[in-house]
């Protein structure tokens, strides 16, 4: 019945500005343009009068089969103050002609009368503005009431895993693994999940910040734009958890899905206690039916993208199927186009969530198996040449022992033997340079210490004998 109220509210607006055409038309002298303009004020009259016999007839309909339809639409009240508009449009034109068949006196009265006539009608014209900007407002305010997780988005202070030089594939990384990525986005015949899964510490997070970072750059100009994203992370409040998930990823769809702010604020308007109802019920009215009651079409706004990283970081498993079930409801959605790209590890509670899903609806993608060792190493080594040329320049502007760190240091040799540590685990190599590059240590020293622990070979086993080595050295 929102779309009703809208359209009532239209209604009164118009009938003010009637008022105002019909006092005109009364003190007009009898003359073909009065006939005229007379036509034009009796079309709009018409037009309303249509609307409020529908209102009517919807009102004296029972509520039972209210509910069972609905009669009118955001895209019916549009249409009919547009068709108000142009229908006023005629009528100012032919209240501007009324003088033209008039002698000298009575036009110069039909000039005064036509003169208050714009001035009341400017005056409404205001007023309906305000109108609508407090309208405008009353949304903004309902949907300040959308709580979120702090540092869950993209780009969110805090947001970051290895400092915030490393928060992005360094170019000429993961070139291959990106592009597919990106094409994925851009198809608009592609499947609307890409699940990338892979260990932990491979890198995932890094590249769902890039392709975040590279969805948002696009701004919708080749069809593509961030919709919105939630980076995962356990034990950080509201990011450990899936209670403020879909409130967070609604606050910010609303700011680039045209249309879909109303609906939502009148959601929160309706049911304050929403944010603390179970994950189905708000993903139902926050996100869901919002997004199918817009006035929209798939071909005529860009691909929304949704990041969501590290979905295993999610506390309760339950809630973890559930995000992934509810989701794949949007697969077939045709006011807009929205695609998840998400990453995890492969743990079983995940992989049991895209088991009860159908298979068409996602690719899912398996880090360590589909990037060949050898571009693994190539990154891997792109990453620590980047990484100890900083802690190079950053030592030699006040270096502590009084001596720079050479040009060429820590030499090629050294830096192979860096790679071979840390392959396949970005985390590897990410959590050396953090020690190497301690301010409060000669980073010469530091580098020998890492260079002295055991080699074991390149398994997954790495992370479980390196990492807890490495973290105790950095304390």
């Amino acid at each position: 019945m929102t779309s009703l109220l809208f359209g009532c509210e239209i209604v009164l607006y118009m009938a003010n500005r009637l008022k105002a055409y019909i006092d005109f038309l009364h003190q007009l002298p009898t003359t073909l343009t009065r006939t005229n303009f007379g036509t034009a004020v009796t079309g709009l009259y018409a037009h309303v009068f249509r609307f409020l016999a529908r209102a009517i007839q919807i009102y004296q309909t029972s509520t039972s089969h209210r509910a069972l339809r609905a009669f009118w639409t955001d895209g019916d009240i549009v249409s009919f103050e547009k068709t108000c508009n142009e229908l006023g449009v005629r009528v100012e034109i032919e209240a501007s002609n009324c003088d033209r068949t008039l002698g000298a006196q009575d036009r110069k009265w039909t000039k005064n009368l036509w003169q208050n006539l714009q001035t009341v009608i400017e005056e409404l014209k205001q007023s309906h503005q305000l109108q609508a900007s407090l309208d405008r407002l009353e949304t903004k305010i309902d949907l300040e009431k959308l709580l979120y997780a702090k540092g869950a988005m993209y780009n969110s202070y805090g947001d970051d895993s290895y400092g915030d030089d490393y928060t992005t594939c360094l170019p000429d990384t993961r070139v291959d693994l990106l592009h597919e990525i990106y094409d994925w986005a851009q198809d608009p015949r592609s499947k609307s999940i890409f699940w990338l899964n892979g260990w932990a510490g491979i890198g995932k997070s890094t590249i769902s910040r890039t392709v975040a970072e590279w969805v948002a750059g696009q701004g919708g100009l080749i069809g593509v734009d961030l919709g919105a994203s939630f980076f995962f992370k356990r034990g950080e409040g509201d990011r450990g958890s899936a209670s403020r998930f879909f409130s967070t990823l609604t606050r910010q769809l609303v700011l680039k899905v045209p249309g879909l702010d109303a609906f939502v604020a009148k959601v929160i308007a309706e049911d304050p206690l929403i944010l603390d109802k179970a994950l189905g019920e708000q993903f139902d009215k926050l996100i869901y039916q919002p997004l199918h009651q817009l006035d929209l079409t798939v071909n005529g706004s860009p691909t929304f993208i949704v990041v969501v990283d590290a979905l295993d970081e999610c506390e309760k498993e339950r809630d973890v199927k559930a995000i992934i079930y509810l989701w794949s409801r949007l697969a077939h959605l045709t006011t807009v186009r929205l695609k998840l790209f998400l990453t995890s590890r492969p743990e079983l509670p995940i992989q049991l969530g895209f088991k009860n899903i159908s298979t068409a609806i996602h690719p899912d993608m398996v880090l360590q198996d589909v990037v060949p060792q050898t571009t693994i190493e190539h990154d891997i080594l792109v990453f620590l040449e980047d990484a100890f040329r900083k802690i190079r320049d950053s030592y030699n502007l006040d270096p502590l022992s009084g001596t720079s760190l050479d040009r060429d240091w820590p030499g090629d040799k050294n830096l192979q033997t860096l790679v071979d540590m840390a392959v396949p685990l970005f985390i590897i190599a990410a959590t050396v340079c953090r020690f190497v590059g301690d301010s409060d240590w000669d980073p010469r020293e530091r580098l020998k210490k890492i260079l002295q622990l055991p080699s074991i070979g390149k398994s997954q086993q790495i992370a479980q004998t390196y990492l807890p080595v490495l973290t105790q050295l950095s304390t």
